[in-house]
């Protein structure tokens, strides 16, 4: 349960009026705002964070390390599927969104997709691809996984469980968040027909090798086509029509915690104007909070995959429940494993 007033565990007076404490983030590298953490110690003094990198590999890989590591982290930057599935397991703390007065001026959209934290971000899986290279580029994902062949050793795919699947079960015409173990088996099968085919899977910067030339196409996510595509105009982005699987991804506490007056101090800090333009600057990602607009990039605001279209065929992801988790799991060992 949260503790009890501003101190840590063990927590020592830092100067007159003010305890230590440290808040211990499971975060992707870099996913936060340049200097973000440097200037939330600095307006509360005896308070730090501390990162730690995610582990690698989507939702099973993110869920298995809070849990084979319960009460070392406070609180972890997950999608609304991997809350959902941690909630399930017992390992998430319980959010009291009234103690973060800031979090009203994200749309109600985005707070009831995530409702476990605050939500900070939101994502969408398309397709990258250079048109110096490719000459006919795929407009959905059933063409993706025929020309796949063509462009051997030149696709990228990510190093994450429910996006790979998701596109997969699209190009088949299943539910992205299928816990059908035939339509589950049908995509594990169509994702390892290409596999040698493949470059890599990554976990990041997938959008480096369409940068470099070294690739053709890259199935990415919208922050990394942004990150690469202003500074080469060959890089192009393909929302295929049977729709892109999409996530609001945010800060969940986690089960044990002890610092929740720390915590909501850093998500209410989090959400001033420029502090969060920052976190979008330095991240290209798709913003939620209306009122940071004005501080945000410009390249970022008008770039056509960031841009949020409550009309745009998205495929939010969704917790089915702890049986559909496990043949997912297992699924996707198998193609880790092909």
């Amino acid at each position: 349960m949260w503790g009890e007033g501003g101190s840590s565990a063990g927590g020592e007076t830092a100067q007159a009026g003010h305890q230590t404490a440290t808040l211990k983030f499971l975060n992707y590298p870099d996913w936060i705002g340049k200097d973000e953490y440097a200037a939330f110690a600095a307006a509360n003094p005896g308070v730090t964070v501390v990162e730690t990198a995610l582990a690698e590999g989507g939702v099973s890989a993110i869920s298995a390390q809070i849990a084979q590591n319960k009460g070392a982290y406070d609180f972890a930057m997950v999608g609304e599927t991997t809350a959902a599935q941690l909630k399930a397991g017992g390992l998430l703390d319980e959010f009291d969104p009234t103690l973060v007065p800031g979090i009203t001026n994200i749309p109600q959209t985005f707070r009831d997709i995530y409702p476990y934290g605050l939500p900070t971000d939101l994502g969408k899986v398309g397709i990258g691809y250079r048109d110096d290279k490719v000459s006919k580029p795929p407009t959905t994902w059933k063409q993706l996984f025929e020309m796949i062949p063509q462009y051997s050793g030149q696709v990228i795919f990510p190093n994450y469980d429910v996006d790979v699947l998701g596109i997969a079960l699209l190009a088949l015409g299943h539910d992205v968040n299928s816990g059908n173990e035939s339509e589950l088996d049908a995509a594990r099968d169509l994702i390892i027909s290409v596999k040698p085919h493949l470059k890599a899977f990554l976990s990041t910067d997938q959008g480096a090798s369409l940068a470099d030339k070294s690739s053709a196409i890259a199935v990415f996510y919208d922050y990394s086509y942004a990150s690469v595509a202003p500074k080469d105009p060959a890089i192009k982005w393909s929302a295929p029509t049977e729709g892109l699987p999409a996530y609001v991804e945010g800060w969940a506490p986690l089960a044990g915690m002890k610092q929740m007056p720390q915590l909501v101090k850093f998500m209410q800090f989090h959400l001033q104007p420029k502090v969060y333009a920052g976190f979008i600057n330095a991240t290209s990602s798709a913003y939620l909070l209306p009122e940071a607009e004005p501080y945000i990039d410009a390249a970022i605001k008008n770039d056509p995959a960031l841009k949020y279209d409550p009309s745009q065929n998205l495929k939010f992801y969704e917790f089915k429940g702890a049986d559909a988790v496990k043949i997912r799991s297992q699924v996707w060992e198998q193609i880790k494993a092909a």
